[in-house]
């Protein structure tokens, strides 16, 4: 993941010109929430909190940490919840693992709109397993590669075929996409379970 220029990816990213990614978040937000709430976790790992931290909606927790390798973005993260006993990382996951792995229990890990984007998600996914505990449930969300607007553009003849970069896609430096039988499958490899 170290290889991406993390300070232009968060420019990009904060730019009005993708006005659609504005409404993605606010649904992906949305989701997170409602498995949170389901879950009710206590000890809670969010990995890329991005411009908005889940923590400025979800505050019934116990032990919190964010980690987040963007300047800007860890910056926002420090001064949105200073006052909320939240420990904030301004790393990548694979330089806390070991951190993480002996001073914290995890019973929840958000990973949301993020491993389509690393360099090697494989990899990544072992990081973030290395951190779990045998009842600890990870929230993993992707954009989909045959979402409806893809399908569209398709069909359309916008773009040339399914499962490719898109051109914004490859402008904020993602590596993989993911339709929900390659995230399941890919999960399922790397732990047994489902998604």
């Amino acid at each position: 993941m170290q290889n991406r220029d993390i300070e232009k990816y968060s420019q990009d990213y904060i730019n009005n010109e993708y006005n659609f990614e504005e409404i993605m978040v606010h649904y992906r937000r949305k989701k997170v929430l409602e498995t949170l709430n389901k879950y009710n976790p206590k000890n809670i790992l969010e990995i890329g909190c991005g411009t908005d931290s889940i923590f400025n909606y979800y505050k019934n927790f116990n032990k919190a940490i964010i980690i987040e390798p963007s300047d800007i973005f860890f910056n926002k993260a420090i001064r949105d919840l200073e006052n909320h006993n939240i420990e904030i990382f301004n790393d990548f996951l694979e330089n806390k693992v070991n951190l993480l792995k002996k001073n914290h229990n995890f019973d929840f890990i958000i990973c949301s709109s993020l491993l389509h984007e690393v360099n090697n998600p494989d990899s990544f996914l072992k990081d973030i397993l290395k951190v779990c505990n045998k009842g600890t449930i990870i929230h993993i969300n992707v954009p989909n590669s045959k979402s409806f607007h893809l399908l569209w553009a398709y069909k359309s003849g916008l773009i040339n075929k399914l499962g490719n970069l898109t051109n914004t896609a490859i402008k904020f430096q993602q590596n993989t996409t993911f339709d929900l039988n390659k995230l399941t499958q890919f999960v399922k490899n790397h732990i047994g379970g489902g998604v």
